[in-house]
């Protein structure tokens, strides 16, 4: 689009001297703003306020509620692609962004933009733009890549399954592919003992341990320390599923090991022949909530 054409786009939404008070889009998850960068006043559309959770009754709406809401790993690109226009650069430019909303949600946002007016030197001193929800639309792509790398891992266990020479080399073997292929922090293979403890012996693991297996000291008993993921799964023979560790009451055992090497999520699956549950097979990730039905 032509820099004039989008001018009078933008302003047919907008009043430069008033918050925006313009019709909405009709896509319900956008909407616009304007940001005068002499007197550092943002203006936001009605779905911008209602997308980030504050009102001017709440804050005011400027550089210091951008740095406040947009994540730090995002704040340099942001602003140094609005702040370092000029009349030598493109006449539209869009960027994408996490930001936390006044509810603690992280959520994704694009923002196109073009800035309509220039000091006597050539900078920038005003800038409009759109912005849009992609929060879904990411979380879709994420969701079907995970999906996609636990197929892959599947089909990759497959073959090892058929060059295995042994069943320890093959049960590391699955553990490597969980890690590398399909992603996690950590897998291990523990067999049940059938010692007065009902101890869990560590038979295969890869990922980063960290001498984590050395200090959780599972049992498969119905005690305390079996009735974490691995123990439970191997009492019941069912997958037992820690959805975010620091928001869970039945690892309490091992969530400082836990959280020290990084891992926030666990699922642990049943191992098992004709005759009984043998053991489990536990995947560790950094990712809290990751493990979903698919």
């Amino acid at each position: 689009m032509h820099k004039d054409e989008l001018l009078r786009y933008l302003c047919n939404h907008s009043n430069c001297d008033t918050e925006i008070q313009h019709t909405e889009s009709p896509m319900v998850n956008e909407g616009f703003w304007e940001w005068n960068l002499v007197s550092d006043k943002l203006y936001l559309s009605v779905f911008c306020r209602e997308f980030t959770g504050y009102t001017t009754d709440d804050t005011s709406f400027d550089t210091n509620f951008l740095k406040s809401i947009i994540l730090p790993d995002d704040q340099q690109e942001f602003f140094d692609a609005v702040r370092f226009r000029s009349k030598d650069t493109p006449d539209v430019s869009s960027i994408g962004f996490r930001l936390l909303t006044r509810d603690g949600i992280v959520r994704w946002a694009e923002c196109s933009f073009s800035v309509v007016e220039f000091d006597e030197n050539g900078n920038a001193t005003r800038v409009m733009g759109r912005l849009v929800d992609t929060t879904e639309r990411r979380q879709t792509k994420k969701q079907l890549h995970n999906l996609n790398r636990a197929l892959l891992a599947i089909s990759s266990c497959n073959h090892a399954l058929l060059r295995a020479n042994n069943e320890v080399q093959l049960l590391n073997d699955i553990c490597q592919i969980i890690v590398e292929v399909g992603g996690y922090r950590m897998a291990w293979v523990g067999y049940a003992q059938d010692d007065p403890e009902k101890s869990v012996l560590p038979i295969a693991q890869a990922g980063f341990v960290d001498g984590y297996l050395d200090v959780i000291n599972i049992s498969w008993d119905d005690v305390d320390r079996g009735r974490g993921p691995t123990g439970t799964t191997i009492r019941t023979g069912t997958l037992s599923l820690v959805y975010n560790i620091q928001q869970s009451n039945i690892v309490d055992l091992w969530k400082p090991a836990a959280e020290k090497r990084g891992y926030a999520s666990i699922l642990s699956l049943p191992l098992k022949n004709d005759q009984k549950v043998f053991g489990a097979l536990t995947i560790y990730s950094t990712t809290p909530e990751i493990f979903k039905a698919e």
